[in-house]
C-alpha cells in the first residue's frame, strides 16, 4: 500500500492548489478628506487612503466623469434640450460669388433621416447607389442653404429638430461639383468645419465634429476611378482634387480644388456619412491613479467650478487568483469662498 501514498499526497496537493487559485482577495480600503482642507474653486482637495488595492480609478463627479454614468452610451430623447448642427465654410478660388445665403456654390449640403447607408466596400456599387439617389431627385434628403462669403469664413446654425424626424437615422451628405466654366476658372476649394451639438439633462453638452463622423468619400468621375475610404489621396500621391481631413489646420475638412488646366474634367465627388443616432454619447470616464507598481496614500484634485460633487474611487484587486472590486464615494462641496467641511465615506 505504501506505493500509493505519494500519489494520494500529490493529488491532495493539486486539489489544495486549485482551491487557492480560486480565492478572490477582497478589496479593503477607505477614503477620507483632509479635515484641514479648504474646499474652494482652484484649491486642491486632498483624499487620504487607508488600506490597499492593486488598482484605483478616480471619478471626480464632474460632468463626463460621474461613476453612475460609466456604462451609459445614449440618453433618452426626452432628456435632450436641443440639437444643433453648425456648419462653417471658407470658399477659395474659382468663380466668385457674392456674399449671401447661397444654394449654387458647387458644394451642396444635405441631411436625411431615411438613408440606408453605403456599402463602403464596393466602390462601383456605391457609385450606382449615389447615381440612383441623385437622378431620382434626392428623395429623402433635405437640401440646406448656408451663409456664403467668398474668401472668408461664414457660419450657419441649423436646428436639427426642424430638419429630421427620425433622429435614430441621421446622415449628412456633401456633393462637391466645381465647374471650370469651359476652363476659364479654377475648380473651387472649400475649407469646412462642422459640429453636431447636443444639450441634455440640464446643461450637459456633447459635441461631435465632422472629423469624428463616419464618412465615406466616393468620386463619380470615370476618368478618376479612385474610391476613397480612408486617406483621400489620388493615385499620383497628391491631395489636389480630393476630399480629405487635415490634422494640422484650422479647418477639419478640405475639398481641395485645382487650377483650370490641372484636370481635363470637372470634379464630381460625394462625402456621405453612415446613418447614426443623434442621442449617442461617450460613457463617463475615470482616471487610474494607482497601479500595483505605484503605491498611493494621498491624492489631490482641483475643481474649477463650484458645486456638490460625488467623488468615487473604484479599487480593484486582480491577479491569477481572481479579482474583486470595491467602490468608495466621498461628497465634496466646492464653493467660491473658503469653507471647512467634513467628508464622509460610504
Amino acid at each position: 500500500m505504501k506505493k500509493y501514498i505519494p500519489l494520494i499526497f500529490c493529488a491532495l496537493a493539486a486539489f489544495t492548489a486549485c482551491q487557492q487559485q480560486n480565492i478572490v482577495i477582497p478589496v479593503d480600503f477607505t477614503v477620507t478628506l483632509d479635515e484641514n482642507n479648504t474646499y474652494r474653486v482652484g484649491d486642491p482637495v486632498h483624499f487620504t487612503f487607508d488600506g490597499d488595492a492593486d488598482y484605483i480609478v478616480f471619478y471626480s463627479g464632474e460632468k463626463e466623469h460621474e461613476y453612475q454614468y460609466r456604462d451609459r452610451t445614449s440618453v433618452p430623447y426626452e432628456e435632450i434640450d436641443s440639437l444643433t448642427f453648425t456648419f462653417s465654410v471658407e470658399p477659395l478660388w474659382g468663380r466668385t460669388f457674392d456674399r449671401g445665403l447661397r444654394d449654387d456654390t458647387h458644394l451642396d449640403l444635405y441631411v436625411s433621416d431615411s438613408f440606408e447607408g453605403l456599402d463602403t466596400a464596393d466602390g462601383e456599387k456605391d457609385r450606382a447607389t449615389i447615381s440612383e439617389m441623385y437622378e431620382g431627385g434626392m428623395t429623402g434628403w433635405k437640401h440646406l442653404a448656408y451663409n456664403y462669403w467668398e474668401q472668408n469664413w461664414s457660419t450657419t446654425v441649423y436646428d436639427v429638430d426642424t430638419l429630421v424626424t427620425n433622429k435614430d437615422n441621421f446622415s449628412i451628405a456633401f456633393h462637391w461639383h466645381p465647374d471650370t466654366y469651359n476652363y476659364q476658372n479654377s475648380q473651387k476649394t472649400f475649407h469646412c468645419n462642422g459640429e453636431l451639438t447636443m444639450i441634455y439633462s440640464g446643461g450637459r453638452e456633447v459635441s461631435t465634429r465632422l472629423r469624428d463622423i463616419d464618412f465615406t468619400a466616393v468620386t463619380m468621375n470615370e476618368e478618376d476611378p479612385y474610391y476613397w475610404t480612408g486617406s483621400y489621396q489620388r493615385g499620383d500621391s497628391t491631395s489636389i482634387g480630393t476630399i480629405w481631413f487635415p490634422s494640422n489646420q484650422t479647418y477639419e475638412l478640405n475639398f481641395e480644388g485645382c487650377n483650370q488646366t490641372y484636370l481635363t474634367y470637372n470634379i464630381d465627388a460625394w462625402l456621405i456619412s453612415q446613418p447614426m443616432p443623434l442621442n449617442s454619447i461617450l460613457a463617463d470616464t475615470g482616471t487610474q491613479i494607482k497601479s500595483i507598481m505605484n503605491p498611493i496614500f494621498d491624492y489631490s484634485y482641483t475643481y474649477t467650478e463650484p458645486g456638490v460633487y460625488k467623488a468615487t474611487f473604484v479599487g480593484v484587486n486582480d491577479n491569477y487568483q481572481g479579482s474583486s472590486t470595491g467602490v468608495r464615494e466621498v461628497t465634496v462641496i466646492i464653493v467660491d469662498d473658503a469653507v471647512d467641511i467634513e467628508g464622509t465615506t460610504e
